[in-house]
């Protein structure tokens, strides 16, 4: 794979996981166990509405575009 090919796939060019982790941040109790976390996740993961996923679709072209024009480094997103 190369250098762009892997910043495609790297965690700040998936989104569903940002939303993920900025809820999971604003649990009022957090997660203090592995069992607790998949729980939450899982909870967080369930709340993710159509609308929600079709917003993250949406905006995929623009993500691989600018990760394309920047050559692999930072993006925006």
């Amino acid at each position: 794979m190369s250098e762009v090919d892997n910043a495609i796939l790297m965690e700040d060019n998936a989104p569903i996981h940002t939303i993920l982790k900025n809820r999971l941040n604003k649990r009022p109790r957090r997660p203090t166990s592995k069992e607790e976390m998949i729980a939450a996740f899982q909870e967080e993961w369930d709340k993710l509405t159509p609308d929600v996923i079709k917003r993250i679709i949406n905006t995929m072209p623009k993500r691989i575009d600018a990760v394309l024009a920047a050559k692999g480094g930072s993006t925006k997103y």
